[in-house]
């Protein structure tokens, strides 16, 4: 026999927040990864700031991407930088 499982029903005001919030930046490529750690920290002391949530539950998802693979006016980055 199967079991069914019943969900409550969600309450947007009692709820407590149970799943991590997931941040992902794009980025043209070529930060150092200093920059990029300081980025992460700050990114993440924000969320928890605002969201009030512990650090442990703040997921940040950097993104970089050549400068090739980005068009401004229909022209590639990697073309305007030259």
């Amino acid at each position: 026999m199967t079991k069914t499982r019943t969900l409550a029903p969600l309450n947007p005001i009692n709820r407590k927040e149970k799943h991590m919030p997931i941040v992902q930046i794009s980025m043209i490529a070529g930060r150092t990864p200093e920059k990029k750690e300081q980025l992460i920290k700050k990114v993440t002391d924000a969320i928890v700031e605002v969201l009030q949530i512990p650090v442990d539950k703040v997921r940040i998802i950097l993104n970089e991407v050549p400068k090739e693979n980005i068009g401004y006016g229909g022209v590639p980055l990697s073309k305007l930088d030259s």
